[in-house]
């Protein structure tokens, strides 16, 4: 029941900085990972096809009227309690489950619009706390008061990234596709062979020092599938070519005179 040495050294890796936001609560500044990025995440370090997520355990824990807003208007508060199994299937076929227990909270108005708020932000919550058991990324380090892991670099790759914020050294999303950068990433990434995703996976920040940060995902999830295609070639290929083996061992035993060739002739 073992990781890839790739996903070891992913899983041990420092939480960015930039990734991490922060609230206010109970009068307390409180740091955290928004659930979006641990999703994003578990596609980028497990694949996107070796994990998953299940609600276990949904409950409402309390529901009471009361006044809402600046203008103290009538509304509703409502509080759930959540339980999420995520399961994660190692590159060598075993599964690894965790557990996370989440709250959430609603208030609205309206008592459905409250019920789906606490709903959504409970699994959303338990879900994060279940992915946080397998490392840093998920907002591990966060659970240590000095941060030790917590380092500057860059964010985690985001579409709403504006392309005055990009890490400095990496291009705008403009200069890159006006210099053909896309095509040569997407290029380079679908002619890979095995021994090719292994370096790219390695040394990935390497390849896209200049890339623009909105892109880092998408590579990642093309090189993720590039490497699934490779995979599932040589999977293919290896069970066709035992089931062709076995045809060819029971025909052969059926007619041990039998001589190839011809038209329709198995061969």
């Amino acid at each position: 029941m073992t990781f890839s040495s790739e996903q070891v050294s992913a899983l041990t890796a420092d939480l960015y900085r930039a990734n991490v936001k922060e609230r206010k609560q109970a009068g307390r500044q409180l740091s955290y990972i928004e659930g979006w990025l641990a999703e994003s995440e578990a596609n980028r370090i497990f694949g996107h096809h070796a994990w998953d997520s299940e609600t276990t355990d949904l409950r409402v824990v309390a529901e009471k009227a009361r006044k809402i807003g600046s203008d103290g208007v009538d509304g509703w508060g409502v509080s759930y309690i959540a339980k999420v199994r995520v399961t994660v299937t190692t590159p060598d076929g075993h599964e690894v489950i965790r557990d996370g227990v989440g709250a959430g909270h609603g208030i609205d108005r309206d008592l459905g619009l409250a019920h789906e708020s606490a709903a959504k932000e409970a699994t959303t919550d338990a879900e994060k706390r279940a992915l946080k058991t397998f490392g840093n990324p998920f907002g591990l380090a966060l659970y240590d008061k000095t941060q030790a892991h917590v380092s500057d670099g860059r964010a985690a790759p985001s579409n709403d990234v504006p392309s005055s914020h990009q890490p400095s050294g990496r291009k705008t999303p403009a200069q890159a596709k006006r210099d053909g950068d896309h095509e040569k990433y997407t290029g380079e990434i679908d002619k890979l062979d095995a021994a090719g995703v292994l370096d790219w996976t390695a040394r990935f920040d390497e390849y896209t020092a200049d890339a623009p940060v909105q892109w880092l995902t998408p590579l990642r999830d093309r090189l993720q599938l590039r490497h699934e295609e490779l995979n599932g070639a040589a999977s293919v290929a290896d069970e066709e070519a035992a089931l062709d083996a076995g045809f060819r061992g029971a025909v052969g035993e059926r007619h041990p005179g039998r001589v190839a060739g011809g038209e329709g002739a198995v061969a």
